[in-house]
C-alpha cells in the first residue's frame, strides 16, 4: 500500500527574508538559475475566463531557455478535461501538454488503496466525472460510505460551511480524500469556497484528511521527476503555492494580482509572508518574462548606457539576424552589459524612394516583440526625418554611439553605411574605436545553399511565391497585422464572408489564395482560414487587398485587430469569366485550405 501524503506542519516564526521584486527586471532575469518550474495555472496562468498574455509569453520563452516547466491545478477533474478546457480558452497545445492535475494525483492514489471501498461524495456531479471508474461504489448515504471523497461543495450548499458541521457531527471517524486544497477561488469577478475549506471543518472536528494537490507533495512528485533539480514554485497563493514550495525546499515566486491582492497592497509583502508563515523569495505583480525599454531619442536611462548596441532595420528578424542576436547575447552573458538596438523609422530606403510603397517584412510592433523576444533589454527607434538624414558620420559617432549611448560593443553589419549621403562605413567606425571606448563586430553573414540570408532575399521568395522557404528563413510563418475594414461585401453576396484588411506598407506577396491562421489581437485563441491577396481581377479591382475567410465563423470583426499568419501558398490570382465559375473555385481551394 502507498503512504499517504505526509500531513503539514509549518513554522511559526519565519526567518528573516528580503522578498525580491522581479516587476522591473523580469523572470528572465532568474530562469537560467532553476531548472524547473511549478507554475500555478489558475490565477497565473488564466482566470477562469481568459488566458494571461503576459504569462504565456513567459512560458513560451521559458521553454526556449531549454527549462522544463509543469502548470498545476488543484482541480478535482482529469488532467485531459482540463486541457479541453484550455484547448477552448485558446491554449496553445504544447502548453496544455505540461498541465497536471490535483485531480489526477487523487486519482492514482485512490486506485492503488481504495478501488473497491464505499464512498460519500462531497462537491458538485459535474467533478463526478473523474471517478466514473468507482461508481458503483458510490453510495448515497453518508453513514454506508467506508470513506469520504471531497472534491467541492453541494451546489445548493455553496457557501454553508455550518451545514457540513452538522454532517460531520459524529462522524468523523471517516477518512476524507481532498482533491483540492484550496480554500477559495477566484473566478475573475468573483470567489468561491472549495473544497478545502469543507476538508478543513472535518479535520478541526477532529477528522482525518488526505490532500492531493497544492502545498501537498504528491502533486509535485507525480507530475516530473525533481530529484537533484533546482526548482522555482510560481503561484498566487501563500496557502497553497508558496507552502508548498517551503515544505518541498523550492524557492518561490509569489505573484501579487491574485488572492492576496488587497493585503498585499495594504500591509506589504513582509507583513502578509509573516501573518501566513510563508518564505516568498521573489515577488512580481504579474508572470511577465520581462519589459523591453522603448526610446524614441538618444537620451536614455543610465542603466542602459554602456550596452552592446545593435543598428540596422531588422526587417523581418529572420535567421541572420538571429544568428546576430545570438552572439550579442554571447557578449552580454560574457560581459554582464545589455542589449539595445537602434532602428529607424521609417525605414530610410523608403523614406528617399516615394516610389516604394510596399516593402516590410514585418511592421514596426512585429520588429519590437520579436527583438524582446531575442533578449533586447531596450530599443531605441529613431525617427528618420530630413533633419536626421544630414547627420554627418562624425557628429553620428561621437554625439549619439560615444555622449548619448556610451556604446560598449557595436554590433554592424559589412555593409551598414550611415551619416548625410550615406558617407560613413565600418571602416570609419573602426577607425574611431580608441577615441570613443567601443569595440565594433563584425559577424558573418548567415549563408546557407550558398545565399547569404538577407531581407531582400526573403522579400523576392515571398514576391515569387515561395512562401514555405521565406517561413523556414524567417523561423515562423510570415504574418500580416491589421484592422478589419468594410469593404464591397462582394464576399458575402456570392456566400463567402470575409474580413478585409488593407496591407499598408507590407510586402505585396505573389498575388493568390493562402491557406493562414487567424488570430484576434490580445488573444491567443487561433482559427484556420483561407485569404486572398490580390487585386480582385473578377470585379475589375486594382488596389491591392487581403480578404480572409474564416472558417465556420460568424460574427462582427470591423475595426477589429488581426494577424493573420500564411501557412501555405494554394494558387496564383486569376480572372474568371463569371461570379459562378469563382465560386466554384473557391469551394476547390476551401477544401485544400481546410487539409493544409
Amino acid at each position: 500500500m502507498s503512504k499517504k501524503p505526509e500531513k503539514l506542519s509549518f513554522f511559526s516564526a519565519i526567518p528573516p527574508l528580503m522578498t525580491k521584486n522581479l516587476d522591473k527586471e523580469g523572470i528572465r532575469s532568474i530562469v537560467d538559475s532553476y531548472d524547473i518550474f511549478y507554475i500555478d495555472l489558475w490565477g497565473v496562468v488564466h482566470n477562469g475566463i481568459a488566458l494571461h498574455k503576459n504569462a504565456i509569453e513567459a512560458l513560451e520563452q521559458i521553454s526556449k531557455a531549454n527549462k522544463d516547466y509543469v502548470l498545476l491545478t488543484n482541480a478535482p477533474r482529469p488532467t485531459k478535461t482540463v486541457k479541453s478546457f484550455l484547448k477552448k480558452m485558446g491554449m496553445d497545445n504544447k502548453i496544455r501538454e505540461k498541465v497536471y492535475s490535483s485531480g489526477e494525483a487523487a486519482l492514482n492514489y485512490l486506485n492503488k488503496n481504495y478501488k473497491n471501498k464505499k464512498f460519500y461524495h462531497i462537491g458538485p456531479p459535474r467533478d463526478f466525472d473523474l471517478f466514473l471508474d468507482f461508481k458503483k461504489n458510490k453510495v448515497e448515504n453518508f453513514l454506508d460510505s467506508s470513506y469520504l471523497l471531497c472534491t467541492g461543495l453541494f451546489e445548493n450548499k455553496s457557501e454553508d460551511l455550518n451545514y457540513y458541521k452538522d454532517l460531520f457531527k459524529n462522524q468523523t471517524k471517516k477518512t476524507m480524500i481532498c482533491t483540492n486544497p484550496d480554500l477559495i477561488v477566484d473566478r475573475g469577478n468573483r470567489r468561491e469556497l472549495c473544497a478545502g475549506s469543507v476538508a478543513l471543518v472535518f479535520e478541526k472536528m477532529g477528522g482525518e484528511v488526505v490532500y492531493f494537490g497544492k502545498p501537498f507533495p504528491e502533486v509535485y512528485n507525480q507530475s516530473i521527476n525533481n530529484k537533484n533539480k533546482k526548482v522555482l514554485s510560481i503561484g498566487d497563493n501563500l496557502n497553497t503555492d508558496i507552502k508548498g514550495a517551503n515544505l518541498l525546499n523550492f524557492d518561490s515566486l509569489l505573484v501579487s494580482n491574485g488572492i492576496h491582492k488587497t493585503e498585499i497592497k495594504k500591509e506589504g509583502i513582509d507583513i502578509v509572508s509573516k501573518k501566513y508563515e510563508a518564505i516568498v523569495n521573489f515577488i512580481q505583480t504579474e508572470l511577465k518574462w520581462w519589459d523591453m525599454k522603448e526610446y524614441k531619442s538618444f537620451n536614455i536611462l543610465k542603466k542602459h548606457k554602456g550596452s552592446i548596441i545593435l543598428i540596422g532595420n531588422f526587417d523581418g528578424v529572420h535567421l541572420g539576424h538571429q544568428k546576430l542576436f545570438k552572439s550579442a547575447n554571447n557578449y552580454k552573458k560574457k560581459y554582464k552589459l545589455k542589449i539595445g538596438v537602434v532602428t529607424f523609422e521609417p525605414m530610410p530606403k523608403m523614406y528617399f524612394n516615394n516610389n516604394i510603397k510596399n516593402f516590410r517584412i514585418s511592421n514596426i510592433n512585429q520588429k519590437k516583440n520579436i527583438l524582446k523576444s531575442l533578449g533586447v533589454d531596450f530599443i531605441v527607434t529613431k525617427k528618420f526625418d530630413s533633419r536626421f538624414s544630414k547627420v554627418k558620420s562624425d557628429f553620428f559617432i561621437k554625439e549619439f554611439l560615444f555622449k548619448k549611448l556610451k556604446a560598449k560593443y557595436i554590433f554592424v553589419s559589412n555593409n551598414f553605411r550611415f551619416g548625410n549621403n550615406r558617407e560613413g562605413d565600418v571602416n570609419k567606425l573602426i577607425n574611431n574605436e580608441v577615441n570613443y571606448n567601443y569595440k565594433i563586430i563584425k559577424p558573418r553573414p548567415l549563408i546557407l545553399n550558398n545565399k547569404v540570408i538577407s531581407s531582400t532575399y526573403i522579400r523576392t521568395l515571398l514576391e515569387n511565391g515561395d512562401l514555405k522557404k521565406a517561413n523556414s528563413l524567417l523561423n515562423r510563418k510570415w504574418t500580416i497585422e491589421g484592422t478589419v475594414q468594410k469593404g464591397r461585401q462582394e464576399g458575402k453576396k456570392i456566400g463567402f464572408p470575409t474580413c478585409n484588411i488593407d496591407i499598408k506598407d507590407y510586402v505585396v506577396a505573389k498575388p493568390g489564395v493562402y491557406a493562414v491562421i487567424v488570430k484576434l489581437k490580445k488573444s491567443k485563441k487561433s482559427q484556420k482560414a483561407i485569404a486572398n491577396l490580390g487585386y480582385r481581377p473578377t470585379f475589375n479591382q486594382k488596389k491591392i487587398l487581403l480578404e480572409v475567410h474564416i472558417f465556420n465563423f460568424s460574427g462582427n470583426l470591423y475595426n477589429k485587430h488581426l494577424s493573420v499568419e500564411f501557412k501555405n501558398f494554394i494558387r496564383e490570382e486569376k480572372k474568371f469569366k463569371n461570379v459562378n465559375q469563382l465560386k466554384l473555385q473557391i469551394k476547390n481551394d476551401l477544401k485544400t485550405a481546410k487539409k493544409s
